[in-house]
């Protein structure tokens, strides 16, 4: 059930640009669960991201949704889709030049508060991560400028229990499971707008060690992820 859910409200975001324009639902009850798409952007952290509800009929108050966030992940699409096709999907070869990883989409998926008001509104969501820097600004245009408009409707709505096993009948509601562990990213250099290089096979040597949380990380428990950053033209 969760794969679907945030699925559905961000693949159609991830295929046509970078940053989210609609939550998913587009409309809720107070104490619903919602999925935000936010964008190709790196570094996003519960520390570093808040989430804010304006009603339009009342702009002078806010609701801070930040405290309900039940998970930060990451969408990728499959690898045979057309946002892996420069030609389907001419923006994906930006975004990879800009970023200097492949295309995915981050989405936050949250509960809504039980006294919201019934109407409209908009999500602000701000945060210091690092958005794709291609040469057109308005390609990618960073999450924090693009108001999310939201309608709460009448009646009380409930959050969403994400009940799913995950092998030998394990079941769990816990979806911050989903978020990311600590990483450290090395990639190509590039300058605004252009990705200047790819590493086509690469060597490392760290000779510093790693900790996290005041604890040197064993070289057994640490996992190598590569991204694609070739699209086909």
């Amino acid at each position: 059930m969760i794969l679907w859910t945030i699925a559905s409200g961000a693949m159609l975001v991830i295929a046509s640009g970078c940053t989210t324009l609609q939550p998913f639902p587009m409309s809720a009850r107070a104490g619903d669960t919602i999925t935000v798409p936010i964008g190709a952007a790196d570094g996003v952290t519960r520390g570093n991201v808040t989430v804010n509800y304006v009603p339009d009929a009342n702009q002078a108050t806010s609701y801070d949704l930040t405290p309900n966030l039940r998970s930060i992940s990451k969408l990728y699409a499959d690898k045979r889709s057309g946002i892996y096709d420069g030609v389907v999907s001419p923006a994906s070869q930006y975004l990879v030049q800009g970023s200097g990883h492949e295309p995915w989409e981050v989405v936050l998926t949250l509960d809504l508060p039980t006294n919201i008001p019934v109407g409209t509104g908009v999500i602000h969501v701000a945060t210091s991560a690092t958005y794709p820097n291609y040469n057109t600004t308005n390609w990618f245009p960073h999450v924090s400028t693009v108001p999310i408009a939201l309608e709460i409707l009448p009646g009380l709505g409930h959050s969403d229990s994400f009940t799913f096993s995950i092998g030998g009948g394990v079941n769990t509601q816990d979806i911050s499971i989903f978020d990311p562990l600590p990483s450290a990213v090395v990639k190509p250099p590039n300058q605004p707008g252009w990705l200047t290089k790819q590493y086509g096979a690469i060597d490392m040597t760290f000779a510093h060690a790693i900790v996290v949380d005041g604890g040197v990380v064993n070289k057994n428990n640490i996992r190598v992820l590569t991204e694609d950053l070739t699209v086909n033209k």
